[in-house]
């Protein structure tokens, strides 16, 4: 490569897994997603073929989208954080072989759909159950390879920089772990009972509420209080606030979980959701994104770190100032309206609305912008190689696929919460244009690290 400076490739195949976590999304997530968008506008909503591709769809974006990409980047990174070799090499590379397996056939009997076909249809029932079992067990594999990993370096100190998060990094693969766990049961039991590989919407609930909140958002609150300090200058986060939320987040997730599935009960949900949200808050502000910033100290001695400030460190930053800024929004949305709830007054958001503006509208901006600045690093590439305009397209593209899917949900529970804010009722009027400007926003993430991760 001209001009690189790239490095020994790793042992870790953190490429392949970039390149399967961003075909997922872009394929199997968004554009399944404008199906559903199109599905949903002829009110067909309803319907056994909806659910099943809306299943498809969730587990692409959770596990293949987001799970692939952390992956490869846990098992790259952790070695140099922890100072130690990577634990069984070839285990670490079979892991992501398998949860990439395992998300593609997962997505049976969404595309047997596409077919029509009775014989297909009744392999795609088989193909869930292997498929919900192949990435539990690449997922579980990879988790013992990094805790070995961990295990092997030296005792962190009490001021190290992964300590504070380690308690954060456990909750949230272990939340990981039972989402897949539940996906592997529900699987079993529709292929058992032939409802064409649809899990029951009650577990699909905790699955889903699992792998997204659960496992997602205290990943990216570890991520988020060593890596902003660095690209943002924000102050860096007390290890005790964090440590403190992530107790609040965990009760709220243990009593919503008994709320909306073993209790079903809307007052036990309600309790949860307020933990939940106050916790999303309270990691915001230990973060401190919205306070007073120091400036650069200076001009940057090296060049090329220099110009990869000026191409990317904008377009990064403001993908990643909208994903905090709708993760408020979520923590709003669970705090207010599980107090609505319990006070009797007001209105719940849906489930809908808080996935979505976790799903869409955090952790889409918040990977594009983390990815640009990223993984051209990994590679051994220099920091500027990397496409200026494609990743200012790939920054906005996110920032507009959040607002076009998580904004209209948020809009109807303010409206029904007594909140009008003059805008009209969209229904799933930009369902299918959120789902091509977010396919749109991979295709250009890809685009600006082409030459760090090939293909």
């Amino acid at each position: 490569m001209s001009g690189s400076t790239r490095t020994p490739a790793t042992v870790v195949a953190w490429r392949p897994a970039t390149l399967a976590a961003l075909a997922y999304g872009a394929g199997a997530g968004f554009l399944a997603a404008g199906f559903l968008g199109d599905l949903a506008a002829k009110g067909r909503a309803a319907e056994p073929e909806y659910r099943t591709l809306m299943q498809a769809h969730g587990r692409a974006q959770a596990f293949g989208f987001g799970g692939l990409l952390a992956l490869g980047i846990a098992l790259h990174f952790l070695p140099k954080l922890r100072h130690a070799p990577l634990a069984w090499p070839s285990l670490a590379n079979a892991s992501i072989g398998l949860v990439a397996t395992g998300v593609g056939l997962r997505l049976g009997p969404a595309l047997a759909l596409l077919a029509d076909d009775p014989a297909v249809t009744a392999t795609a029932e088989i193909a869930a159950p292997a498929g919900a079992i192949l990435t539990l067990a690449g997922t579980g594999a990879a988790a013992a390879v990094l805790a070995r990993t961990h295990l092997a370096g030296p005792t962190p100190a009490d001021d190290a920089a992964i300590t504070p998060v380690i308690p954060l990094v456990g909750a949230a693969w272990a939340s990981l772990l039972a989402a897949q766990l539940l996906d592997v049961v529900g699987t079993i039991g529709a292929w058992l009972a032939h409802p064409g590989g649809v899990v029951a919407p009650a577990l699909d609930d905790a699955v889903m509420w699992l792998a997204i909140p659960g496992w997602f958002i205290p990943l990216a609150m570890a991520f988020a209080s060593r890596t902003f300090p660095l690209y943002l200058r924000t102050r860096l986060a007390l290890a005790m606030a964090l440590r403190g939320w992530l107790a609040v987040f965990v009760v709220g997730m243990i009593v919503d979980l008994a709320g909306r599935s073993a209790m079903d009960s809307p007052t036990v949900l309600a309790v949860g959701q307020v933990c939940e949200g106050v916790a999303f808050l309270g990691w915001l502000h230990a973060l401190g994104m919205w306070r007073q910033r120091p400036p650069l100290p200076g001009k940057i001695a090296d060049p090329f770190v220099r110009r990869a400030e000026a191409i990317t460190g904008m377009a990064s930053e403001v993908a990643i100032m909208v994903a905090c800024a709708w993760l408020a929004v979520a923590g709003a949305m669970l705090a207010i309206g599980g107090s609505a709830t319990l006070a009797g007054v007001g209105a719940a958001p849906s489930t809908d609305a808080v996935r979505h503006a976790i799903g869409a509208g955090v952790m889409v901006p918040l990977i594009v912008g983390m990815a640009i600045r990223l993984l051209p690093g990994f590679a051994g590439d220099r920091p500027d190689m990397i496409g200026r305009t494609s990743a200012w397209v790939a920054s906005l593209a996110a920032v507009a696929a959040s607002m076009l899917r998580a904004g209209p949900a948020t809009v109807a529970w303010l409206d029904a919460s007594g909140v009008p804010i003059g805008l009209p009722a969209t229904g799933t009027t930009w369902l299918l244009p959120a789902a091509l400007v977010g396919a749109w926003a991979v295709g250009a993430l890809w685009w600006s690290l082409r030459r760090s991760v090939g293909w």
